[in-house]
């Protein structure tokens, strides 16, 4: 059971308190952000590891969870405040599972994206010397006046390489 003092209520922001046809599959319920990831078929929803968190005899403080697969009841535990060591063979789930747990510093996200992004557009060369080993009519200025890019869509362009 949950014990007073620990609270439940990052769950519920989690879950919406969505209902759920059967706790042995997520078929019916409105998929939580973790499940749009990749179309895992989970063993079960975070609600049945709720379920088995509150009707406990005794107060749940760890979970072993031996087979993680795509990390439910490793994030159902994190979001009730349960301490859960949680066993994955395949590596590629292994991986999922430590993304989903992970805590990211979103402002300090934030910022180290704009620096990427400031520093790219400083090292970025000019278009017409971006697009140098292309046929002379591609950009602007061209060939005899011809080109297929003027400079201001070339440097759109040379954005998405």
């Amino acid at each position: 059971m949950l014990s007073e003092g620990r609270s439940s209520s990052s769950y519920c922001d989690w879950t919406q308190d969505r209902p759920v046809n059967f706790f042995g599959t997520n078929d019916g319920a409105r998929r939580l952000a973790f499940q749009t990831w990749h179309h895992f078929k989970e063993a079960f929803t975070p609600e049945f590891i709720k379920y088995a968190v509150d009707h406990s005899k005794t107060e749940v403080a760890t979970c072993i969870d031996p087979l993680g697969g795509s990390g439910t009841t490793a994030l159902t535990c994190q979001m009730l405040g349960i301490e859960c060591t949680t066993i994955e063979v395949n590596p590629l789930l292994a991986d999922v599972i430590r993304a989903k747990l992970l805590k990211y510093n979103t402002d300090r996200l934030s910022a180290t994206l704009h620096g990427v992004r400031r520093k790219a557009r400083q090292l970025r060369p000019d278009a017409t010397e971006y697009f140098g080993h292309t046929p002379p009519t591609f950009v602007e200025p061209g060939n005899g006046g011809r080109w297929l890019f003027d400079l201001t869509v070339a440097e759109r362009l040379q954005t998405l390489f």
